[in-house]
């Protein structure tokens, strides 16, 4: 017997249904399935392979992605262009620095921040090019992704920290306490990303947490951010206080270190708070992306190698020789006046002036 929902009871009881609906709204939102057998008393046991669309078949872009992701690929693909450029552009301009010897670690932190970004968003596009051509996600290349991005927050994180600290545009050299804080925090930071990607993949309900950072690991990550900003202002005052001649360096530094720390946690705040939910994660991977991005930018715009550069930070060589006893700390690099001293002295002899004569 064949019911008009498209369902059939066969010989063996197993009541098997194949159909389609259809569903037309003038703005996203979300549907609900229901599946009841009001005659029974027992419950269901159902087996069930269901696909739902958003546009009809062959529209890659929006066929298989739900409302919140309609977006995200374009900006996915967009993002990965604009990195190949900019990875281009570090490239061409460390082996400036490299001829000059002034490629210090530093530099090489950033191009590596640079490089996981782009790594992040081909896994991510990967991912969702499967998505949209077979309605399944390769969740290994997200989360590999995923991962890949956390790694360059990370490392760009370490990067404004260390020029807080001076190293590379003071001093060569950091103390033991400062060595020490930088690995205490990137190991937190580590372990609180993991342990954010473990807690989504366990507990989120995907229908009901709609932004990874509603967790509690993804408010640690905030708080020990804010916590970072806090130390990436003090340490940048004290260097200041400590060589004034690289104040348009750290001016810049402390604009650009702060909207780094700031806007994500703000970004995080407005999404949860103010952001509708079927437009959720779009707008949070959009600003992410964004907040990234220019972070990137504005470092590879400060470190350009110029004569025109005021800000250009790098000075000390990578083939000076820290002085013994100085631990990097002085400042002997810089140009300044410079005594002359007799080192010795030629005299003629009477012997001498006897054969000229």
């Amino acid at each position: 017997m064949r019911l008009s929902s498209g369902c059939a009871r066969g010989d063996d009881g197993i009541v098997r249904c194949d159909s389609q609906r259809r569903f037309i709204s003038a703005r996203p939102r979300w549907w609900f399935v229901a599946l009841a057998d009001c005659s029974s008393e027992d419950g269901l046991n159902v087996t069930y392979w269901m696909s739902l669309t958003n546009a009809p078949p062959g529209t890659f872009w929006k066929e298989h992605f739900s409302a919140d992701e309609f977006y995200i690929l374009p900006v996915l693909i967009t993002t990965a262009c604009v990195y190949v450029i900019l990875l281009t552009l570090s490239f061409h301009i460390a082996l400036q620095l490299r001829s000059r010897r002034l490629l210090h670690i530093s530099y090489k932190l950033f191009m590596a921040s640079l490089l996981c970004q782009l790594l992040g968003a081909l896994c991510e596009i990967y991912s969702y090019v499967n998505l949209g051509l077979r309605g399944v996600p390769a969740a290994n290349a997200y989360l590999l992704g995923q991962l890949a991005e956390a790694c360059s927050e990370t490392l760009y994180t370490v990067l404004m920290l260390l020029l807080a600290l001076g190293y590379t545009v003071t001093k060569s050299v950091l103390t033991t306490s400062q060595v020490r804080w930088l690995v205490l925090f990137v190991g937190a930071t580590a372990f609180l990303q993991m342990t954010l990607y473990i807690y989504e993949f366990e507990i989120f309900d995907p229908g009901l947490v709609l932004y990874i950072y509603e967790s509690p690991p993804g408010y640690g990550l905030i708080a020990l951010k804010l916590i970072a900003w806090f130390v990436f202002i003090t340490r940048c005052c004290k260097t200041i206080r400590k060589l004034n001649t690289k104040l348009h360096f750290y001016a810049s530094l402390l604009s650009l270190g702060s909207a780094w720390f700031l806007c994500h946690p703000l970004t995080v705040l407005t999404v949860t708070i103010f952001v509708d939910q079927w437009v959720r994660e779009s707008v949070a991977k959009g600003s992410s992306l964004w907040i990234v991005f220019l972070g990137h930018v504005t470092f590879l715009y400060v470190t350009r190698p110029s004569v025109n550069n005021k800000r250009f930070p790098f000075h000390i060589r990578t083939c000076q020789v820290v002085p013994i006893g100085g631990r990097g700390q002085d400042h002997g690099y810089e140009p300044g006046p410079r005594t002359a001293v007799t080192a010795f002295t030629i005299a003629r002899t009477p012997a001498y002036l006897s054969q000229s004569h």
